[in-house]
């Protein structure tokens, strides 16, 4: 079973729906479904017909008959347990992080040994995969890491390794300020993050050559709202390439829109180095606000116009 075929089926289950041929009031009583996967949560009360309440509640309630005890039975049947896994990640990420990050981290607390294990690699290969995952699931995966880095039930390195993670992938962080650094344009001069602040700013993590980052940047150059607001000196446009090699950084001038307010490079490489932001790949979209608080991390273009569009005048000021 593919796993949008899992999901679909999960959705079709929360609504009240049959489920490959099954209804829902068959599935509850059964403590193993063998087709699908190891344990069956409890599903919502009738009662509850808002959709997304039902979701809250499924994903809430999901673990409270769930016996984290029988480790060798469960651990026998891993490809059924991390279907139930995927159940939870793929219902959990379509609600607020705050609201299901118990549900998330519960797996981690409730168990022990390979059992413990095996939930957090499933867990990371879902919401982390590497750095390889959706951008927006990130944010899912920083209670996992936050209770690996303090669990007395993990190896030294297992857990030195999540606060490592924890510490890279939570920086900058909607509404922190933006982690400072120098950068040098085109005419050899240095500026730091901090000297742009007083307007709001697109900053963009740019490398010369990047098919992505040419697509964007025809996108951004298209874009009737992004032109009009820098062109009026609402916005600035930040490019900037963060790996300290100067001819490479020379060579991305003519790949950039016509109206960009800066260019730079981060001639120390200090942003890399110390994994100021976390960039796996390029390009990288952040928005700050006129102090340099970050509004938006790690954007999807789509996001981004929505902002401009919707929420940039009432975040100006801010």
């Amino acid at each position: 079973m593919t796993a949008l075929v899992w999901v679909s089926c999960v959705v079709l289950c929360l609504v009240g729906l049959s489920c490959k041929g099954r209804s829902v009031s068959a599935q509850r009583p059964l403590a193993v479904d063998t087709l699908y996967r190891a344990y069956v949560p409890p599903l919502p009360p009738r009662t509850l017909a808002d959709a997304e309440a039902r979701a809250l509640w499924y994903v809430k309630h999901y673990w409270d008959e769930f016996n984290f005890y029988d480790s060798e039975a469960l651990l026998a049947h891993k490809e059924l347990l991390r279907r139930n896994v995927e159940d939870l990640v793929f219902a959990a990420i379509q609600l607020p992080v705050d609201s299901v990050a118990e549900s998330l981290v519960k797996p981690l607390k409730a168990s022990d040994g390979d059992l413990l294990i095996f939930f957090a690699d499933a867990m990371g290969e879902l919401l982390y995969a590497e750095g390889r995952a959706p951008k927006r699931y990130k944010p899912y995966y920083l209670p996992i890491l936050k209770e690996l880095s303090v669990s007395a039930k993990v190896d030294l390195a297992r857990s030195e390794r999540a606060k490592f993670l924890y510490k890279m992938l939570s920086r900058n962080s909607l509404g922190s300020q933006a982690e400072g650094f120098l950068s040098v344009d085109t005419l050899g001069q240095m500026r730091s993050l901090k000297s742009f602040e007083g307007k709001p700013a697109l900053m963009i993590f740019f490398a010369p050559g990047c098919e992505h980052c040419r697509k964007m940047t025809k996108k951004i150059e298209r874009s009737r709202i992004i032109r009009q607001l820098v062109t009026s000196g609402e916005l600035a446009l930040l490019y900037v390439y963060p790996f300290p090699y100067e001819d490479i950084f020379l060579s991305g001038v003519e790949e950039l829109p016509s109206f960009t307010t800066y260019y730079g490079y981060n001639k120390d490489g200090r942003i890399l180095r110390e994994n100021l932001y976390n960039i796996e790949e390029t390009p990288v979209l952040y928005m700050l606000n006129k102090e340099g608080v970050v509004l938006l991390k790690n954007a999807s273009f789509e996001e981004l116009e929505q902002f401009l569009k919707n929420d940039f005048k009432a975040h100006i000021s801010l």
